[in-house]
């Protein structure tokens, strides 16, 4: 899938379903960190993102129903 059809089908779904900002946020980093290291998994480290965001760790991990399985925890 390119970029813009990921973002395309977050959309479609942001229709259905509400996400918190700090959800969007880890997506949009997640996503574009993934156009950039072309790796599955994404080696982020939690730390890093959230960091990077601006967000506690526990944020972070409400972000998702589950944790991220492209961000690694440590």
């Amino acid at each position: 899938m390119t970029y813009i059809e990921l973002i395309q089908q977050f959309m479609d779904r942001r229709v259905t379903e509400r996400f918190s900002s700090h959800e969007v946020d880890v997506y949009l980093f997640i996503l574009h960190c993934a156009q950039k290291i072309k790796t599955n998994p994404i080696p982020l480290p939690v730390k890093f993102v959230c960091e990077i965001l601006q967000i506690s760790k526990p944020t972070f991990l409400k972000t998702g129903r589950k944790p991220t399985p492209c961000v690694r925890q440590y």
